[in-house]
């Protein structure tokens, strides 16, 4: 399993820096987040470590936290857990997620590679400062608070239309 990349450690620490949680949950395999959640310790209320196979028993229903932090290892040959972690996170029990993976390029043969069609069909976007921080890697996100824009279409003018009203039967 490869090794996190330094510069991928900052820009998530940048990001849990400027996001402030309440309550962070990172995710990681063995070991592999326990560096990030010293550094930001200060910065964020409560914070909380597990591993990807770990956090439906850890998790439940009714936990909810700020951010999220997943690495997204190829550590399974196929992706199924981080998958199913990465969607509980998001549609239960965080408000914000990102994940930092390792992409088809620095994927070992044996391994699933991720490929940024994936995060994008889990409704993720890829974090454009992150496209040349480490060769391989990505990092996306996911905000429920930005997640979709509102269209002009989608206001009270258009819900009725009541000059029409004595004009039209439908």
């Amino acid at each position: 399993m490869s090794q996190i990349p330094a510069a991928i450690r900052d820009h998530l620490q940048d990001i849990i820096i400027r996001h402030a949680p309440e309550r962070l949950m990172i995710v990681a395999p063995a070991g592999r987040g326990a560096d990030l959640a010293k550094r930001v310790a200060d910065q964020a209320g409560e914070v909380v470590q597990s591993e990807p196979a770990a956090v439906f028993q850890e998790l439940g229903d009714t936990a909810r936290y700020d951010l999220a932090v997943v690495f997204a290892m190829h550590g399974d040959k196929d992706a199924t857990v981080d998958t199913r972690v990465i969607g509980r996170l998001r549609d239960v029990n965080a408000g914000s997620v990102v994940v930092a993976a390792a992409l088809q390029e620095a994927t070992p043969a044996d391994r699933h590679p991720w490929r940024t069609q994936d995060f994008i069909a889990l409704g993720f976007r890829r974090a454009p400062e992150t496209r040349d921080l480490a060769p391989g890697w990505g990092v996306f996100r996911y905000d429920i608070h930005d997640y979709k824009t509102t269209p002009s279409w989608l206001n009270s003018r258009y819900w009725a239309n009541p000059g029409r009203w004595d004009k039209e039967r439908w």
